[in-house]
């Protein structure tokens, strides 16, 4: 998707672009269930173009973080990968388990 307007391009800025996100099984099966029926954008506008990412974090992420109390400056989407860096940290994961979850690439082979 083109970073500030909803049109979707067909290729990848790079190879790093294309992921696999690990899913807990109930968060698995819901979105099984929620895209059952549906084709295009499993999550679109109500016009069926792709929500921007500066959209998502204002209207919906940072109302979300202010009701909880939780807003700060800085505070966005990138928060939480960054949380999930510190917590994979904190239980002694395997560096190159946490850089495949992270999707970073290897220091060292």
């Amino acid at each position: 998707m083109e970073k500030d307007s909803p049109k979707i391009v067909k290729f990848l800025k790079t190879t790093a672009a294309k992921r696999q996100v690990d899913l807990h099984t109930d968060v698995a099966e819901y979105l099984q269930r929620y895209r059952t029926g549906k084709t295009g954008l499993l999550f679109q506008t109500a016009n069926g173009t792709p929500h921007l990412y500066g959209n998502l974090e204002d209207r919906w992420l940072t109302p979300r973080l202010k009701k909880m109390k939780l807003e700060e400056d800085g505070m966005g989407f990138h928060a939480l990968k960054r949380f999930r860096k510190t917590r994979l940290r904190a239980a002694r994961c395997f560096e190159d388990l946490n850089n495949f979850w992270m999707a970073h690439k290897p220091n060292d082979v």
